[in-house]
């Protein structure tokens, strides 16, 4: 008998989650195909993921979707993400929309502020902001939560997550960029605090540059306890996991479903590993302030 995946609340949407959700940044790589796709998708909801996370830069992610989602959409939430270099209200409508043409999805679950941290206060939340044009999206019914995902500049993260906008907040919480960054001190209690639900990205390193469908791009040796050490973070409701193969989706449910918290000796351990990977990649997604 397969063990169920765990639930946790989705901060004040008033929804529960799978412990681990599907990132697909790894499926839009041009050399790997639509039917591999479509068996990894496939996998993750027959094994109980049932939060996506896309994003219109993640290659032909968003189209691979299309096909899954004329069979399953009652069945998933579908969350992607509107990019900073188009920040004004109407070019964040006209970035929706493009987004749920090429996935045919019919209404978007979450829609992400991307790298909230390349942007000003005016440029989220002014007259005619990024906000403004999601908000306006919701009115009209082409989404559902309005959500941010957030890189670097941690202090000024921390200052717009603190308006408490946003229904739910995504950060890159892992053992290295908590040297690096530390949004876990700086921006995750403020975020719980607003009652925003918290996605954990980048858990096992974040990917390598470039890297093609065969690259692991993750920190291999360590995924289990770097997926270990992201699930026992205070008020994480999920893990988003990028995945390119039926295998690896059926490794992250594995530790999901047996997830305990690290143990003092291992929990020191990964995180001096995460250490001397810190001081080699620097402030790898940018600065941090």
């Amino acid at each position: 008998m397969t063990t169920e995946l765990p639930l946790r609340p989705f901060g004040r949407t008033g929804l529960s989650i799978p412990v681990v959700s599907l990132g697909t940044s790894r499926l839009g790589h041009p050399e790997l195909s639509l039917s591999t796709a479509q068996g990894v998708l496939e996998s993750a909801l027959e094994g109980g993921i049932t939060y996506i996370d896309a994003a219109p830069h993640y290659g032909n992610a968003e189209a691979k979707l299309k096909p899954f989602l004329r069979s399953h959409r009652d069945k998933v939430l579908i969350a992607s993400k509107v990019l900073a270099d188009r920040p004004g209200r109407r070019e964040v409508i006209a970035q929706l929309e493009q987004s749920l043409e090429r996935t045919g999805a019919g209404y978007l679950d979450v829609v992400h502020v991307h790298s909230a941290g390349d942007l000003d206060f005016e440029q989220v939340f002014g007259r005619d902001g990024m906000l403004a044009g999601l908000e306006e999206a919701r009115a009209r019914g082409l989404l559902r939560y309005i959500g941010m995902s957030a890189h670097h500049r941690v202090a000024h993260v921390a200052r717009i997550v603190a308006t408490e906008a946003f229904d739910v907040v995504m950060l890159p919480l892992n053992i290295i960029d908590r040297h690096g960054y530390d949004f876990e001190e700086h921006v995750l209690p403020i975020a719980g605090r607003s009652g925003a639900a918290v996605l954990a990205m980048k858990v096992l390193g974040g990917a390598i540059p470039h890297a093609g469908p065969e690259s692991t791009g993750q920190l291999a040796s360590r995924s289990e306890s770097a997926l270990r050490y992201a699930l026992g973070l205070p008020g994480i409701a999920s893990a988003v996991i990028g995945c390119c193969n039926e295998e690896q989706v059926r490794a992250a449910l594995e530790v999901a479903r047996a997830y305990q918290p690290l143990p003092a000796p291992e929990l020191e351990e990964i995180l001096a590993t995460g250490r001397k990977l810190a001081e080699t990649l620097g402030q790898r997604w940018g600065p941090r302030e």
